[in-house]
């Protein structure tokens, strides 16, 4: 995990959640381009990093409970939904939740 000095405030959190799924997209391009250009070993090695990214993500943000990530902010939402992390069992919820919180904030 990709880890800011945490403030007590939503902020750090934010930053935390948004530099660790991108770095878990990035390791997701590397193996891509790893296999595109027949490097077969290391795109495996960069897909089993990916893996466990996101393992730790879910473990990290996820909170089963209240169908958010992190804070709950549109943000702590939209960016595991829009690079492939939230797990296709907790889609709807995650979706409805944050449509919700949409017409609360704005």
């Amino acid at each position: 995990m990709i880890s800011a000095e945490r403030s007590g405030s939503g902020a750090a959190y934010a930053v935390d959640l948004t530099a660790t799924a991108i770095y878990y997209d990035d390791l997701q391009v590397m193996a891509t381009f790893a296999m595109q250009i027949g490097r077969a070993a290391d795109a495996k090695s960069f897909r089993a990093q990916a893996a466990q990214i996101l393992s730790a993500f879910q473990r990290e943000y996820f909170q089963a409970d209240k169908r958010v990530y992190a804070t709950g902010s549109q943000t702590a939402n939209a960016m595991p939904f829009a690079l492939g992390m939230v797990a296709p069992e907790q889609r709807g919820s995650v979706w409805r939740r944050s449509w919700l919180m949409c017409g609360r904030t704005g």
